[in-house]
């Protein structure tokens, strides 16, 4: 969900867009009313009792009569857009009242050590992400140089070009880029996997759709106040998320006492009006990951209780799990 901030700004603009959109409708109005008297007082017609068929024959009555339907037209068209508007308006006052009530339920339900482990989750993704931009800089050169090495290599052992052979050392990007025949070079750089398409691919797989999306920011703040504004849209949507499930389990929660913090991880007994329940967060990563993430188990205490005196709980149909 988008933030109490940016929900309210999309409503004032909307707000204001309905506004212009009236005072557009009130001049349509009174030009179309100047219209209708005019052409009454020169025609001695309602433009109402009137028709394009009736008029033919008297050019100019014919037209003005055209333009006040013109006008009518305007009208009923500003009115769908100021329809839309309501409904634009309507539909983002419901989305900042649900923000409104998500922003209170964290203040005031969600236990400290959550928030805790949560704005840290935020703040590890961050570095995560900012990480592995940079990272996908350096994977992009290293993808080009070997592209380049590799059409080189092309021109002086693929007889096709044997015409460029003496000065591939002297030939720049562009001319490595268009040499012809096209069809050799491009066969040479599939069996790499150099080829567009194959480096394409390669891009994709190591960015991951957070990362892609930063590398459409040019301006360094542009692309850091985006991972801020998305991280922390991921944090309020997580917490919310685990708090819900926490709540399945015990109802409202009334002492997170037993919770705590630990290597980055949170873990521990949560207890609520209706029970309690066993939290415990495990890291996930590995190689070439394209998310920082956690998986979060949440079960009922008493499974513990019985897996304590020899039953085995099925965790699958006991147990929540929810990845972060």
């Amino acid at each position: 969900m988008l933030s109490i901030e940016t929900i309210s700004q999309r409503l004032a603009d909307a707000k204001g867009k309905r506004e212009r959109l009236i005072s557009t409708l009130n001049r349509h109005t009174a030009a179309l009313e100047k219209k209708e008297r005019e052409f009454e007082k020169t025609y001695k017609l309602k433009p109402e009792l009137c028709s394009e068929e009736s008029l033919r024959g008297n050019d100019k009555a014919f037209w003005d009569f055209y333009s006040i339907k013109s006008k009518n037209s305007d009208i009923l068209s500003v009115n769908k857009r100021i329809q839309e508007a309501e409904e634009r308006i309507q539909a983002l006052q419901a989305e900042l009242r649900s923000a409104e009530a998500q922003q209170a339920f964290m203040e005031n339900q969600i236990p400290d050590v959550i928030k805790d482990f949560f704005v840290r989750w935020k703040e590890d993704s961050i570095s995560f992400f900012s990480n592995r931009y940079e990272q996908y800089q350096d994977f992009v050169q290293e993808l080009r140089t070997k592209e380049l090495a590799a059409r080189k290599e092309a021109v002086r052992t693929l007889p096709a070009y044997s015409q460029y052979a003496e000065r591939v050392d002297r030939m720049s990007d562009y001319d490595l880029h268009n040499v012809f025949p096209r069809k050799p070079m491009e066969d040479f750089l599939k069996s790499l996997n150099l080829d567009y398409r194959s480096i394409s691919e390669a891009k994709s797989s190591f960015t991951g759709p957070i990362v892609s999306e930063m590398c459409k920011y040019n301006d360094p703040e542009q692309r850091r106040a985006f991972l801020e504004r998305t991280m922390d849209r991921e944090m309020r949507s997580k917490m919310l998320d685990l708090a819900q499930r926490i709540g399945e389990k015990v109802g409202r929660i009334t002492d997170a006492a037993g919770l705590h913090v630990q290597n980055g991880e949170i873990a521990g007994v949560i207890y609520g009006e209706n029970g309690s329940a066993t939290i415990q967060t495990i890291g996930a990563g590995g190689y070439n990951i394209q998310r920082f993430h956690f998986r979060t188990l949440v079960h009922e205490l008493e499974q513990y209780q019985a897996h304590d005196q020899g039953e085995q709980p099925e965790q699958e149909e006991d147990g929540d799990e929810m990845e972060m």
